[in-house]
């Protein structure tokens, strides 16, 4: 007997049930993993890439051909003047650091994040992206945030404003990576 249509009254959703044939259009969450960065004393000027202390993550999959969700979230304060530029770097197995995701054909290519705000605006700022690496089973898969700033002579605060006094509009914030491998 088969059935067109099950109202979600009709069924107990806890309870086991067993399938034959094909279930389509379902995704499946395989993997999760989170790194929260509480680091709060990162000010920079650089001008060149740095590394984001503490907001790096590693995801092994598990199946061939899987997908990796992340979702970041960094919290950036810049002086109005200038601005900052944030990117994630992928790195499989020991291999190299490499860009992947972000805008194109811009100044610079694989900006994920392009930050002006003010000194006291220490602002979450997430970016959502579904990756599509090239592995080999085994290979574990490590996703680094980096930021700098355009112009050296104006600082960007990480989990920090850039001003740093004790007013409590300029607490201290976290950021976050959340990586999940989705089955294709």
């Amino acid at each position: 007997m088969s059935l067109s249509k099950i109202q979600s009254e009709s069924i107990n959703l806890a309870d086991n049930f067993a399938f034959t044939g094909t279930v389509s259009g379902a995704g499946n969450k395989i993997l999760q993993y989170q790194s929260v960065s509480t680091n709060s004393t990162l000010l920079s000027a650089s001008t060149s890439y740095v590394t984001l202390t503490g907001l790096t993550d590693s995801i092994t999959p598990t199946a061939e051909n899987s997908k990796i969700l992340i979702i970041c979230s960094m919290s950036i304060s810049k002086i109005a003047n200038h601005g900052f530029l944030g990117k994630l770097v992928r790195q499989v197995a020991s291999g190299s650091e490499t860009d992947f995701g972000g805008g194109t054909g811009g100044v610079e290519n694989s900006v994920w994040w392009s930050i002006r705000n003010t000194n006291d605006n220490n602002a979450q700022y997430t970016q959502n992206y579904v990756d599509t690496p090239s592995y080999s089973l085994g290979q574990a898969l490590t996703y680094t945030a980096k930021g700098k700033t355009t112009n050296g002579s104006y600082s960007f605060g990480f989990n920090r404003s850039v001003n740093a006094t004790s007013s409590a509009w300029e607490a201290n914030t976290f950021s976050n990576m959340i990586l999940m491998e989705l089955a294709t």
